[in-house]
């Protein structure tokens, strides 16, 4: 009995300080952790049109789910380990490392860092994932777009960029998937 209590404090803790650092993350971030639809990060993948070799960023990637999709994806196109890079960034602490565990339990290549993506160098990307409230994505384009190179992709689920016309606009479910093509 005194075992099933320990075990229920130590998830009681853990969910404790999970939130509190998702809860300072939202402070800190204005963007809520609120993870994609596998429905959704399925089109934003194929939208994508992912090749190996390719740099791949998510911008506020929570818990790396779009980039292990991804890799996943490439991994069973080419039979092997995609020579890919797939790198997230989140600012909430505690989803990082949910992530990383994921990563780690996955023999998956994903890198997760801890930090602000606009303090960044993006110039490398191919292929760019973000949920992110349109204001931030305005924010993106005021301030990352210039240093995209020439054919990079940003895939932005449900918010569109303020005076930026989309490639395609594609309807999943309620949403939409805006694609921009550098």
């Amino acid at each position: 009995m005194n075992f099933i209590l320990l075990i229920f404090a130590l998830v009681l803790f853990g969910c404790v300080i999970f939130f509190t650092w998702t809860l300072i993350g939202l402070i800190r971030s204005r963007v809520p952790y609120v993870p994609t639809s596998k429905n959704i990060a399925r089109a934003m993948i194929e939208l994508a049109d992912l090749k190996s070799g390719q740099m791949i960023y998510d911008l506020g990637c929570g818990d790396g789910k779009i980039l292990f999709m991804a890799e996943k994806k490439l991994r069973v196109y080419s039979n092997k380990q995609p020579h890919s890079h797939f790198i997230g960034y989140e600012l909430i602490r505690a989803v990082v490392w949910l992530g990383r565990l994921k990563a780690w339990l996955r023999n998956s290549s994903v890198e997760l860092r801890c930090a602000d993506f606009f303090q960044v160098d993006l110039r490398d990307a191919d292929v760019i994932f973000c949920y992110l409230f349109a204001e931030v994505m305005d924010q993106i384009y005021e301030k990352k777009w210039s240093e995209l190179k020439p054919g990079a992709k940003l895939i932005s689920h449900a918010f569109p960029i303020a005076g930026l016309k989309p490639e395609k606009v594609v309807k999943v479910g309620k949403t939409k998937v805006y694609v921009y093509v550098k």
